[in-house]
């Protein structure tokens, strides 16, 4: 998140030219798609398998949410060179909602915790 957030308030003419090549849209799309997957993915300790429960999975919908409309607001508030833009914050709960929905289709449910053999 450090990354991006540096990224957000670089001036256009200092990011890496690939990036400036990527459609703006689809670009934060995949940043936010990235990272709800790599939370998901922290919080079951990269077991791909199974999901964390809904609360957590939402909150982290959440998280993601905050921090691209913190960022155009910084952008805006912070830099003569960047504006806030509701479009980058649409791309970016797309992106998001999209690998949530994902996730939750093709994930596992969690039921419980598997069962202890005491019989050793």
């Amino acid at each position: 998140m450090v990354f991006v957030a540096y990224l957000s308030l670089l001036p256009a003419k200092k990011l890496p030219r690939r990036l400036l090549r990527l459609d703006d849209f689809y670009l934060h799309a995949a940043i936010h798609a990235v990272f709800i997957f790599l939370a998901v993915a922290a919080w079951q300790r990269y077991d791909f398998r199974t999901l964390p429960p809904r609360w957590l999975l939402l909150g982290t919908l959440g998280v993601s949410f905050v921090f691209g409309s913190l960022m155009e607001v910084l952008q805006s508030q912070l830099t003569t060179y960047r504006s806030a833009s509701l479009q980058d914050v649409m791309a970016n709960t797309i992106g998001a909602v999209l690998m949530l929905l994902a996730l939750l289709l093709f994930g596992e449910k969690r039921t419980s915790l598997p069962a202890v053999n005491k019989s050793k």
